[in-house]
């Protein structure tokens, strides 16, 4: 478009009228129109990066972190617009897992917790576990009692009933 302009300008004109201060202008003109020209693609290619690729940094940091074991950080959210909502969506998925993950360790914990309770109630002949174990030779026994033990692998100590 500026060539357009420069060329009309000059076609405008006969040759000799021309003289060296326009042409002087004119290439000045030209230069300044480049020059603002390759600032404004810096500006707009610095604002690309900063709206698109730095939050999928912020993601690509993220799922290294999940992908680590690591639940304990905070997906941060920019912007509101489709990169900003997918950031949102992984934060709460992030969320959710780590209260899934909390939610298994404290299911495992008890489920150790009440097997301990029961191989030590097991042992005790006056508790109340005892008093209600099945007779010898039932199904329930050779399920409760039988090979179970041995395929758990227990220590002999806890075999024993």
């Amino acid at each position: 478009m500026i060539s357009i302009v420069f060329v009309g300008f000059m076609s405008l004109q006969p040759a000799e009228v021309v003289t060296p201060q326009t042409k002087e202008f004119l290439g000045e003109m030209l230069i300044s129109v480049i020059l603002i020209m390759a600032m404004t693609c810096s500006f707009l290619m610095a604002w690309i990066y900063r709206s698109i690729l730095s939050p999928i940094e912020t993601l690509k940091k993220a799922t290294q972190n999940i992908r680590d074991g690591n639940l304990d950080f905070e997906v941060e959210i920019e912007d509101n617009d489709e990169i900003g909502e997918l950031c949102a969506d992984f934060e709460e998925m992030r969320l959710r897992l780590k209260e899934s993950t909390e939610e298994k360790v404290s299911f495992d914990s008890s489920v150790e917790d009440n097997f301990t309770l029961y191989l030590l109630s097991a042992q005790d002949p006056e508790s109340d576990f005892a008093k209600q174990r099945p007779k010898k030779g039932t199904t329930i026994w050779n399920i409760k009692m039988g090979d179970e033990c041995d395929a758990i692998n227990l220590p002999e100590e806890y075999k024993e009933f």
